[in-house]
């Protein structure tokens, strides 16, 4: 029985051969053609490139070519022949003389087919205008913003050669962005983080999927080590095919995330971006299902497995000798973890949280394991860690980010702080030992940026955050946020430190909410160019609102002061100066690159 809405609209004779008429319906431009006596064909008649009309254009061959940039359609079934995102047909018939087409709206999931596939086909092809639109037209539909999220981190763990890339990363960070926000004003947050996945893997052939291994007979904790065993010795088809196998045995996220964590712990691993991906997959997983997990978690192991090992490196030498020290011990010290969830006192964070910012390697480590042994809950110590790293973005040299002879820069010192808030996020599934190892890790880390400082005047390294908010009296009678913003845009950090203070000491229990709303809107209209420095950005401002939110007192702002910084601060984008340095430095005079860490 024919369920289908139709509707007459013209008659036959109203179109001549080869002629075409518009028809109106609900905000609705239908194009209607007719080719030959009998033959009849309904299309929208506005181009999904840009909105041209197709009406008026030439037709060949039951082609339309829209007369504005030349893009062909099939009339038939809407195909795009030559161009981008197909056209929507209509069926179409011929009773008694009269033309009736069908009005009735296609199956969602069909609709959500025909998107999922054009926008992969716009990210491969790096179409940002074809992806916008999608999104968009995705949204309108009624689909789920966290879909969309999870078709861009698909799409990257398909394509990604070496495993997942930030696009992941970006993809959580920016579905919080875009779930705060209403109608279209979702679409510009999700479009960074397809940005990001496009730059990451436009034109990739997809990596070839390895299938499972055979379900092994010994236990879980076998099971765990042999996946450990596997990632250790790199043996990625193997690792990638016990994986499959743990999948396909239902093996779920509170045994895979632990899993992947300690994965991390072994070693210092690729810079922290592991953890950090480690992390939002499997909170993306959380909220789409963890069906998808065989999409998402092969490319993520693979990252990780190929990631270079930097806790081996001559500069850690010293950490893992600490490490080898203490390794016996950490299943006892974390028995006391386990039991322990008081908080610090207020001295003894002090002294941990300045044992790594102004410490040496050793004393930062000896501060760590103090709070350790002495049974710290994780949350007091990744309040010291957390404020460490803020600390240390709010002491970055900016000089360093235009010294086209050092490698670090502003994105090199933001790791350490989205390190810290990985871990965080890690800590609430934490049920080992090795979750202490990320602990040290960090504080190491964080320590060994030392050498990013600003010199304090006299050349003394290791100033007080404070010094950086020094600025003359704020004008009282000017919005403190209005002059916030005013100072970002021309680079004005230690004005916009000063406003930032005096916007924070108003009462209004919103104002953090405020704050984060427009920073969010200055960091999306386009405060950074390459999806690689939007990706930064996006990604901490995330991590410096969250883990405002998680400290207690006023040193609270600490992470909303470190950001501002970055983002009133110079951020070299250009990165073309610094690798022809780097070509001369290596070609001509045989040196490594230079860093200070």
């Amino acid at each position: 029985m024919d369920q289908g809405e139709w509707t007459a609209i013209f008659g036959l004779e109203e179109i001549e051969v080869g002629g075409a008429r518009l028809y109106k319906s609900g905000g609705r431009q239908i194009a209607v053609f007719r080719t030959t006596e009998r033959d009849c064909f309904a299309v929208d008649n506005l181009c999904p490139h840009e909105g041209y009309p197709l009406l008026g254009g030439p037709v060949k061959d039951c082609v339309i070519t829209c007369p504005w940039h030349n893009y062909k359609f099939r009339l038939d079934n809407g195909k795009c022949v030559k161009g981008e995102e197909d056209v929507r047909s209509y069926a179409l018939r011929i009773t008694d003389g009269r033309i009736e087409i069908d009005l009735a709206e296609p199956d969602p999931a069909l609709v959500f087919g025909r998107l999922e596939v054009s926008l992969a086909d716009g990210l491969w092809r790096g179409n940002l205008g074809q992806v916008a639109r999608d999104i968009l037209r995705w949204l309108e539909a009624g689909g789920r913003p966290e879909d969309l999220a999870l078709i861009c981190a698909r799409f990257d763990a398909r394509y990604a050669e070496w495993g997942t890339t930030h696009a992941l990363a970006v993809a959580v960070d920016a579905l919080s962005m875009a779930e705060a926000r209403e109608g279209s004003d979702r679409v510009l947050p999700l479009l960074y983080a397809f940005e990001e996945a496009s730059d990451e893997q436009r034109r990739r052939e997809p990596r070839p999927v390895v299938p499972p291994s055979a379900v092994p007979q010994p236990c879980w904790e076998d099971m765990r080590k042999e996946l450990l065993g596997l990632v250790e010795t790199e043996r990625a088809d193997d690792a990638l095919a016990f994986l499959g196998m743990l999948l396909q045995e239902g093996v779920g996220a509170e045994t895979l995330a632990p899993w992947f964590q300690e994965l991390c712990a072994e070693h210092f691993l690729g810079f922290g971006h592991p953890l950090i991906y480690v992390s939002k997959a499997f909170a993306l997983l959380d909220r789409v299902g963890f069906e998808h997990a065989s999409e998402i978690l092969p490319a993520l192991l693979l990252r990780i497995l190929r990631s270079t090992r930097e806790s081996l490196l001559p500069e850690w030498s010293r950490w893992r000798a600490d490490m080898e020290r203490i390794q016996a011990r950490l299943p006892e010290l974390w028995k006391g973890i386990g039991s322990n969830v008081g908080e610090s006192r207020p001295e003894e964070a002090s002294a941990l949280r300045h044992a790594v910012l102004d410490g040496s390697s050793e004393e930062a480590f000896a501060a760590m394991l103090g709070a350790v042994e002495a049974g710290w809950g994780l949350d007091a110590m990744l309040e010291a860690l957390s404020l460490a790293a803020a600390g240390r973005l709010l002491r970055f040299d900016t000089h360093i980010e235009e010294d086209p002879g050092i490698q670090e820069g502003w994105l090199h010192v933001t790791h350490r702080f989205t390190f810290v808030n990985a871990i965080r996020n890690c800590s609430i599934q934490a049920k080992g030992p090795w979750i202490l190892s990320l602990f040290f890790q960090a504080a190491h880390w964080i320590q060994a940026a030392k050498p990013l400082d600003r010199a304090a005047p006299g050349g003394a390294q290791g100033q007080e955050e404070g010094a950086l908010r020094e600025a003359s009296t704020p004008d009282p009678a000017a919005d403190p946020l209005a002059t916030l913003l005013r100072c970002i845009g021309v680079g004005d950090s230690v004005g916009a430190l000063s406003a930032l203070g005096s916007y924070l000491d108003d009462s209004d229990p919103g104002r953090v909410q405020k704050l984060r709303t427009r920073l969010e809107d200055l960091v999306l209209s386009g405060a950074a160019v390459r999806p690689i420095v939007s990706a930064h950005l996006i990604k901490t401002l995330v991590a410096a609102f969250q883990e405002a939110s998680l400290i207690r007192g006023p040193d609270f702002s600490l992470p909303l002061q470190a950001y501002v910084r970055l983002l009133a601060s110079p951020l070299v984008e250009n990165v073309l100066p610094r690798r022809v340095h780097e070509a001369v430095g290596f070609v001509i005079h045989g040196r490594v690159p230079k860093t200070l860490t």
